[in-house]
């Protein structure tokens, strides 16, 4: 419960690996249908899995520098 009484009510949803890099194209549209739906939350999960397609850090051996072709498309 928020402090003016509010009830604080929470949708979410869970995004595991490579999902949580789309391209600039698919962010937008995942952004927007989740707005849509009501969602006001998000666990992102296994973003720096070297096991995954697209991850934090790429395809190198070293975790000193985030890996810019995963972030590509992205604006701040």
């Amino acid at each position: 419960m928020f402090e003016d009484g509010t009830v604080a009510r929470f949708w979410g949803v869970n995004i595991v690996a490579g999902q949580q890099l789309p391209d600039a194209r698919r962010g937008r549209e995942d952004g927007r249908a989740a707005g849509a739906n009501g969602y006001n939350m998000s666990r992102h999960h296994h973003m720096d899995a070297d096991w995954a397609e697209r991850n934090i850090w790429g395809k190198k051996d070293s975790t000193l520098a985030l890996d810019a072709e995963s972030f590509d498309g992205w604006t701040t």
